[in-house]
């Protein structure tokens, strides 16, 4: 989840799947004239859609981090731990490309490019990335739909 301050005194918690389901809205409506609609549009849009839904399990029973607070989605693969994160994304992507493979592998390249191009933010030094990241990027979950016939 995204934890923002609301005031001194609250915060603003917004779900991973909100903000999957805005995204999902978001690609739907997109292109007009001047931009391109995505392509392909049902794939796309579904991948939109459901990008972060791995964090459904985790966001019904959130665990505090060690201020007491919601753990943030940036820094959760601090909070978490890799294989946890992970994890989350697995089960995502999993699941959307049973429903529909194209879709899976977009959403695959998303949480790759989060880990690869992000990780000196999402990670700390000591964080042993790299050999659960080729993992992740070698899986079968999230490889092209036409390089698995």
């Amino acid at each position: 989840m995204m934890v923002c301050p609301y005031d001194d005194e609250r915060l603003l918690l917004i779900l991973q799947l909100d903000h999957s389901r805005i995204t999902g809205w978001l690609a739907a409506h997109w292109g007009n004239a001047e931009l391109a609609r995505p392509s392909p549009y049902p794939a796309m849009v579904l991948a939109a859609q459901e990008h972060d839904t791995g964090w459904w399990d985790w966001e019904i029973k959130p665990q505090p981090n060690d201020e007491g607070r919601p753990a943030d989605y940036i820094g959760s693969i601090r909070h978490l731990g890799l294989d946890v994160w992970l994890a989350f994304y697995r089960h995502g992507i999993t699941r959307l490309a049973e429903q529909d493979a194209y879709a899976g592998y977009i959403v695959s390249l998303h949480a790759e490019a989060l880990l690869t191009q992000g990780k000196e933010r999402a990670c700390s030094r000591t964080c042993p990335t790299t050999r659960s990241i080729r993992r992740f990027a070698n899986s079968s979950a999230n490889r092209s739909p036409t390089a698995r016939s």
